[in-house]
C-alpha cells in the first residue's frame, strides 16, 4: 500500500510538471497524459496503479517522441504486477517524407523473467500516408538489445 501512495504521488508530481511544461506560451510541444488507479474488496483485496504519458514535438525538419507507461498491481498486499516502460525516438528528415531516427527504450517488467531490458539503434523511415488527420508511417530499424535476467 506504501508503494502504490508513493508512486501515485511521484506520478501526479512529473505528470503535472510535464503538463505545464506542455503548455506554455508558444510551445510546440504536445502532452497526453492518462491515469489509473482502481481499488476493489471482497474476497481478495486488489490495488492498481497504472500511468500513461506521450510527449511529442513535430518541428519542420526534426520531431521528438517520449512516450512512458507504468503498471503497479498488489493482490492481497502481495505484488502481483510492477512494469515500467520508457521508449524515446529522435527523427530527422532528408526528403519531404523520407527521414533517419534513433530511438532507445528501457523496459523494467518484474514478471517477465527478467530485471531489464535497454535497446537502442538507428533506423530509416518513410511517410507512406501524411495528412492533417492520418499518418501511416513504415520504419526500418536495426536494434541493439541488453537483457538482464533474473
Amino acid at each position: 500500500m506504501k508503494k502504490i501512495a508513493s508512486l501515485t504521488v511521484l506520478l501526479v508530481l512529473s505528470f503535472s510538471i510535464v503538463y505545464a511544461e506542455g503548455k506554455k506560451e508558444g510551445s510546440e510541444w504536445k502532452t497526453h497524459i492518462e491515469f489509473s488507479y482502481a481499488m476493489a474488496s471482497g474476497n481478495t483485496d486488489t490495488e492498481s496503479l497504472a500511468g500513461k504519458i506521450e510527449i511529442k514535438n513535430e518541428e519542420a525538419k526534426n520531431r521528438y517522441f517520449l512516450k512512458g507507461n507504468i503498471l503497479y498491481a498488489e493482490n492481497n498486499d502481495q505484488e502481483t504486477s510492477n512494469k515500467f516502460l520508457v521508449e524515446g525516438r529522435w527523427e530527422s528528415g532528408f526528403t519531404e517524407r523520407i527521414f533517419g531516427f534513433l530511438n532507445g527504450n528501457y523496459l523494467r517488467d518484474k514478471f517477465s523473467g527478467y530485471d531489464y531490458r535497454i535497446s537502442g539503434g538507428p533506423g530509416l523511415g518513410y511517410e507512406i500516408i501524411k495528412t492533417e488527420t492520418q499518418q501511416l508511417k513504415g520504419l526500418v530499424s536495426g536494434l541493439y538489445n541488453y537483457d538482464s535476467f533474473s
